[in-house]
């Protein structure tokens, strides 16, 4: 747990979304960088997570260098 940095999660997921799934997780790890995935634009987002923040977004689809600058950013964010 201590070598998790940060965790990339969509916000569209069979059992729990990402929203919860984010929830569940700082509740064991408070540090914890949350970078969300989704199909959904930002603002699209910004209204489902009801004043939740991640560390970071990424808009799907996306290319693999989008992902590391987005998770470099993410895991430098002030939480």
């Amino acid at each position: 747990r201590e070598e998790i940095v940060c965790v990339v999660l969509d916000l569209t997921m069979p059992v729990m979304d990402g929203r919860e799934a984010a929830q569940a997780l700082l509740a064991i790890e408070p540090e914890l960088r949350i970078l969300l995935s989704s199909g959904y634009n930002e603002p699209e987002v910004s209204r489902k997570l009801k004043g939740w923040l991640p560390a970071g977004f990424i808009q799907k689809p996306y290319r693999g260098s989008d992902l590391r600058r987005k998770l470099d950013a993410a895991i430098k964010a002030v939480g």
